[in-house]
């Protein structure tokens, strides 16, 4: 009886533990279906999540790609804007440096003239200084001349113009159309220069004063040039002259060797013998060194001679 009843307890203490056991190991069974749909679960999870991070992946990739073509694009454009304006900006420079000289030689130049003016302006006479500019031919028209001659040229100017916008593109056709109606509406936009009442000057006619006294000191230069000319042949013709006279009152070395002179000439044949014996005196050799010969004075009036 005593097994039998250790064998009872004994039964019911494993009774119990199996169905302790078997508690527990639902429990776990429970926890472990949990797990397995949570691992489940998140590896659709996962699975979606890769899919989608992959697609937007490859759309950022894309447009990396996109923004780094559009910045390459871009870089090369501004390297060549900036490589074009720093040709600019040399030539700008170098065009710069040479309108800087220019207007330092046309300073210059205006310096020089001014000055030069100024000296000319001192020798310039009464009436010059009152009247710089002569009378031209413009002046001179009375009114009804004037216009007529105002009328003329206007006529062969339109006439020129209308040959030149023939000649023109479209383009400048038209450019030149509105220059010519900003004209008519009496609106300029550049200088121009006007004469003594206000009227237009062309642009050809600028220098017309100037060339009026350039031309009046050309002719004032030659003038003196050819009097100057004309004193120095008249000058060599008195001393010509002069000498004649000298060499027909005088006798020495000079005189006699000359087959010229009119004191030794009595007839052609004794020209003719003494233009020989001048050929042949300077043809033979150079006598020996003597004293100079003494100058023999003729006095024409007493026909007398005389030695000095």
């Amino acid at each position: 009886m005593s097994s039998t009843d250790a064998r009872t307890q004994q039964f019911q203490k494993l009774t119990q533990d199996d169905a302790s056991a078997a508690r527990i190991i639902e429990r776990r069974m429970r926890r472990l279906v949990r797990l397995q749909d949570a691992l489940t679960h998140w590896r659709t999870k996962i699975t979606t999540s890769c899919r989608e991070w992959e697609e937007r992946n490859s759309s950022l990739r894309g447009e990396k790609d996109a923004m780094s073509r559009h910045y390459q694009r871009l870089r090369a454009l501004l390297n060549k804007y900036r490589s074009g304006e720093y040709d600019r900006l040399k030539l700008l420079s170098t065009i710069s440096g040479s309108a800087i000289q220019d207007l330092d030689d046309k300073c210059s130049m205006a310096d020089k003239i001014l000055r030069i003016a100024d000296l000319c302006r001192k020798l310039e006479t009464e009436p010059e200084k009152v009247l710089p500019y002569h009378a031209t031919a413009e002046a001179a028209l009375d009114d009804g001349a004037w216009k007529e001659a105002a009328a003329a040229a206007e006529a062969e100017a339109a006439r020129l113009k209308g040959e030149a916008q023939a000649e023109l593109s479209k383009d400048a056709a038209s450019s030149s159309a509105a220059a010519d109606e900003g004209a008519a509406d009496g609106v300029r936009y550049s200088a121009r220069g006007v004469d003594d009442v206000g009227r237009g000057v062309e642009e050809w006619n600028y220098l017309d004063r100037f060339f009026v006294r350039m031309n009046r000191a050309l002719i004032d230069t030659q003038s003196a040039t050819n009097e100057r000319d004309r004193m120095n042949a008249e000058n060599a013709d008195l001393r010509a002259i002069l000498k004649q006279y000298l060499d027909g009152i005088s006798v020495n070395e000079d005189v006699i060797n000359n087959p010229a002179n009119p004191l030794l000439i009595v007839n052609n044949k004794l020209l003719v013998g003494t233009r020989a014996a001048a050929a042949a005196q300077h043809a033979a050799p150079a006598p020996p060194s003597r004293p100079p010969a003494q100058e023999v004075v003729v006095d024409a009036a007493g026909g007398g001679a005389s030695v000095a």
